[in-house]
């Protein structure tokens, strides 16, 4: 595994790699590329998981640029962070506050992302300190989970085609003739049919319900599914909606959503099956080198750092407007028609005047 370590915001970072032409080959698959182009085509998880909640352009960024040269080569980064890799290649982009160590960077030091993380999520990442994984940034996953999965179920509980196996008097769909022969020779009254219904429990619940109960059986993770009453609704929503979950069958399950949701009504459970299957597979999604896809957990880096200071700010009365939905605009001027301004920041103007005075 080859893991390169880089920080964001930053120009004509130079790494020189002993296996230069490997790593280039995948590098060159993520480089240049926007963040939208590659999202539709491989594993790449972004957060916030509302986009709507991001910079409006953020989908047109590039996640880092390329330049190669004879002997080396040199990146430069932009605002999001985290990590993505291609097979055996990852790149981890930390952020400039990145604690050294001998001069070099390491997505394990990085605690100021970690600590906005906690800030904005309103998560405790203590346990995740204290864990011996190599890397902390997969076990990052479970304190996002519900996040995607309160995003999801704002559309409702998703809900598709399933076939259903019936032996009764009230046939209402194509009879099967063997499972007919079987169970109701001699005669009894019934005929045996398969219809297509609408249901709720189907794999792409029954995934998130694997995950929930993988995070329940975990020391770390179980106290995240508790961690407000808005979670504990979410996770009480997926189990009435899974009564036929088997623990047995999680290999099924993962095989069957191996491909993404295409119902464009449902998309936000598109995430949310991403980072279902990146907890339940751990580090076995990077290792998939038959498929050579993409995959990563990337922050915008901008919106954490706004998020972060509004924790901070609110609390000295200062309000945060929804700017980029064009919610809470101010006018300057006394007519209330001319001038527009959608600040990030503002204090109401009782606050402004009392400082001014």
């Amino acid at each position: 595994m080859s893991r390169i370590t880089v920080i964001d915001n930053t120009f004509n970072q130079k790494l020189p790699l002993p296996k230069f032409n490997h790593d280039c080959e995948n590098l060159r698959k993520i480089a240049n590329k926007t963040l939208g182009d590659l999202q539709s085509e491989s594993g790449i998880l972004i957060f916030p998981p509302r986009i709507e909640d991001t910079d409006d352009q953020i989908k047109d960024s590039v996640i880092f640029i390329l330049k190669e040269n004879e002997n080396s080569f040199s990146l430069d980064t932009g605002n999001l962070m985290g990590f993505i890799g291609r097979n055996d290649t990852e790149l981890n982009i930390c952020s400039r506050f990145t604690h050294k160590i001998d001069g070099k960077i390491s997505e394990k030091n990085d605690f100021f992302l970690h600590y906005m993380l906690e800030k904005v999520c309103h998560i405790n990442l203590t346990n995740l300190k204290s864990t011996r994984s190599s890397d902390k940034i997969f076990d990052l996953l479970p304190f996002l989970f519900p996040q995607y999965l309160i995003s999801a179920l704002r559309q409702g509980v998703y809900k598709e085609y399933q076939k259903h196996e019936y032996n009764n008097s009230n046939v209402r769909g194509i009879i099967d003739i063997n499972r007919h022969i079987r169970f109701n020779i001699p005669a009894n009254g019934k005929i045996a049919y398969n219809t297509w219904e609408y249901s709720f429990d189907n794999p792409i619940t029954e995934l998130v319900r694997h995950t929930i109960e993988y995070m329940r059986s975990s020391n770390t993770f179980k106290y995240i599914l508790t961690s407000n009453e808005e979670v504990k609704a979410a996770v009480e929503t997926i189990i009435n909606a899974t009564p036929l979950y088997n623990q047995m069958e999680r290999n099924k399950i993962l095989s069957k959503t191996s491909r993404s949701i295409k119902s464009p009504y449902f998309y936000k459970y598109r995430d949310l099956q991403k980072i279902c299957r990146m907890i339940l597979l751990h580090e076995k999604i990077k290792y998939d080198s038959s498929s050579n896809k993409i995959y990563g957990l990337l922050f915008d880096g901008a919106w954490l750092w706004e998020e972060y200071l509004a924790t901070i700010l609110k609390k000295k009365g200062y309000e945060h407007p929804e700017n980029k939905k064009k919610n809470g605009v101010i006018h300057p001027f006394i007519d209330n028609r001319t001038g527009r301004f959608y600040p990030d920041f503002y204090k109401p103007k009782e606050l402004i005047t009392k400082m001014k005075n």
